[in-house]
């Protein structure tokens, strides 16, 4: 094909028929303009290709703003069979004011229905294409691709969009980048979509946004569901809502990819409609980086967002060997990771994260409690597992009378029930001026909910100038339930400048405090020797220790003392290690019985006076 007034209505003459075997459709060398907008024919058996040589750029014009359509004539035609590749689009600076797919799609004038109505959508190639001269800022309405099959309504007969494959596309500007999913209304959307792909593309708005607009840089399934999903070496920045936008997958990965400055979040996750194994589903973040870089406020900025919609429950998240970074100085609101309220989320599974808040500077009058984590569940039980953790905060609270800033990076909230598998965390909080007492590596129970499990290696490698900082609070049956236990094993707080009992804090006496466990863990003192007080002959008393213990009856002391009895079972059954005529403790050693753990009992018979009893920690 050689260069001409209108190289659209050229192609538009060179397809194929519908239902044809199709054709192999090359541009040479060269600039093209563009006053028609070619449509794409239905049904093609064998393979149509529209292919550049690599240098030949095609130039949109205000008649013509797209490079190709899709020529939807009835619903169930089926668009298949499609390769276009090698091609630069020159969007000649247009700003489109109404929605556009710049290289293909079914959006048309912000109109999806007309084009993508009950369509199929299989076997089909964008690659090697470079989208350039696109206007950056909020209104320029240009996107990209968009392959999108629209419903008016639920319960249609079922249109499929399958093998997908969109790689080596690059776009500066517009709002948003590559979209192959489903439209209409938010249930019932009999729309399924597989095997979908995209491969080393980039997409930025060019701009930093100030606010929230419909944006994104990849979307991939929106109101139908799925289905598989595999994203590779994708960059994204810029977007007015999310990077990139999950829906409704069987099975996803996100492999080294990176999103810069997105206003909500940069990876978003959320089931309009059950996928198509829902008992299944996973989805996987791996070696991929979130940035906030610039000076701009963020009100969400999120490096990772999971939401419920229409009640429909998430399966499981696993984000392993990534990084988040926020380096704009601001908050970026609660929740780098967060489940929302109402979500019911199976499985969260983060491994080798990196958390880096770097050069915060706060000197607003409202009080903030910033989080990496926030799981706010309002139901179900959720398996969270969170192994090679890393938070690094950097900043100073600054001004006049700034609000108080308290750090919590671990939230586990609401009624939902938290089953824990924490392991090996770092902590370096050097944030400065904060609120005395404010760092906390995490408030368990600080709004109701149920907790269980594992909480190991975690360790602070500063605390900034906190003077009275805590290890994890622990809160009263009021708010906190615990089912089962609580262990806390192999943890160093060494470096906390107050107290011991800052490490693990029960914040209400000693409510749940037989339901925790510390084990080998290190504090900034030793944990001291108690006096065990107050024995009751009829019952006995509980450890209620927090950590296993050497009990020991000291030689000489009490009087009218006839057995002493340990229960290993809750105070079911007892066993004797002491029967004498009533008299004082013997002489000679002291009579020593452990390791007993905190929930174990002791009971002594006595008539007068309880022998003197000292708890001496064990390996706590």
């Amino acid at each position: 094909m050689s260069t001409g007034a209108d190289g659209g209505a050229v192609l538009t003459a060179l397809l194929p028929a519908a239902s044809s075997v199709g054709a192999e459709i090359v541009f040479g060398d060269g600039s093209f303009t563009w006053s028609t907008v070619p449509a794409l024919p239905k049904g093609i058996t064998g393979k149509l290709t529209i292919r550049g040589s690599g240098a030949t750029k095609i130039t949109l014009s205000s008649a013509a703003p797209r490079f190709v359509d899709l020529n939807r004539t009835a619903s169930g035609d089926s668009f298949q069979n499609v390769v276009i590749k090698d091609f630069t689009i020159d969007n000649n600076g247009l700003a489109q004011a109404a929605t556009n797919a710049v290289v293909v799609g079914t959006m048309r004038d912000n109109n999806v229905s007309a084009s993508g109505q009950q369509i199929d959508i299989k076997h089909f190639r964008v690659e090697n294409i470079n989208c350039i001269n696109m206007p950056a800022n909020t209104t320029n309405k240009a996107g990209v691709v968009y392959l999108v099959s629209y419903h008016s309504a639920g319960g249609l007969a079922q249109n499929v969009i399958t093998d997908v494959v969109i790689r080596n596309v690059r776009s500066d500007g517009g709002n948003f980048g590559i979209t192959v999913a489903a439209s209409g209304p938010s249930t019932g959307i009999n729309v399924y979509w597989d095997e979908i792909t995209f491969e080393n593309c980039y997409s930025t708005t060019g701009f930093v946004p100030t606010g929230a607009g419909a944006s994104s840089n990849y979307q991939v399934g929106s109101v139908g569901f799925g289905g598989r999903f595999k994203m590779l070496n994708c960059y994204g920045s810029g977007s007015m809502d999310v990077g990139i936008e999950v829906d409704a997958a069987d099975d996803a990965v996100i492999e080294n990819c990176t999103f810069e400055d997105c206003w909500n979040a940069h990876y978003f996750f959320t089931n309009f409609q059950a996928p198509a194994h829902p008992n299944s589903q996973v989805i996987r973040i791996i070696n991929s980086v979130g940035t906030l870089k610039t000076a701009q406020t963020f009100t969400n900025g999120k490096f990772c967002a999971v939401t419920v919609n229409n009640a429909i429950p998430m399966g499981q998240i696993q984000i392993t060997g990534c990084t988040w970074w926020n380096a704009s100085g601001t908050f970026a609101g609660q929740g780098e990771f967060l489940a929302a309220p109402t979500t019911v989320l199976k499985k969260f599974v983060a491994r080798d994260i990196t958390f880096v808040q770097d050069s915060i500077a706060y000197s607003a009058a409202g009080a903030i409690s910033p989080c990496y984590f926030l799981f706010q569940q309002t139901s179900g039980t959720t398996n969270v597992v969170m192994h090679n953790i890393r938070y690094l905060v950097t900043g100073a609270r600054t001004g006049g009378s700034p609000g108080a800033v308290t750090f919590k990076p671990l939230r586990f909230d609401n009624a939902a029930t938290y089953d824990l598998d924490l392991d090996h965390g770092e902590w370096s909080m050097n944030f400065t001026n904060a609120t005395n007492n404010g760092l906390a590596m995490s408030d368990l129970g600080e709004v109701a909910t149920t907790n269980r499990g594992r909480i190991a290696r975690q360790k602070y490698l500063s605390v900034g100038d906190d003077a009275g900082p805590r290890g994890f609070l622990i809160r009263g049956t009021a708010t906190l339930t615990v089912s089962g236990k609580l262990l806390f094993e192999d943890n160093d707080w060494s470096i906390m400048p107050n107290a011991s009992s800052n490490c693990l804090f029960i914040v209400t006496g000693t409510q749940n405090k037989d339901k925790v466990l510390a084990r080998n863990n290190l504090y900034p003192t030793a944990i001291a020797p108690t006096t065990m007080t107050g024995v009751v002959t009829a019952t006995g008393q509980q450890l209620l220790t927090d950590w296993d213990a050497i009990v020991s009856f000291q030689q000489g002391t009490g009087a009218g003392i006839t057995a002493i009895d340990i229960s290993t079972d809750g105070g079911t059954t007892y066993k004797n290690i002491l029967t004498q005529a009533a008299a004082a403790m013997p002489a000679g050693p002291s009579l020593q019985v452990g390791p007993l753990r905190s929930l174990d009992y002791v009971k002594v018979t006595f008539t007068t006076t309880q022998p003197t009893i000292n708890v001496i920690p064990y390996n706590p």
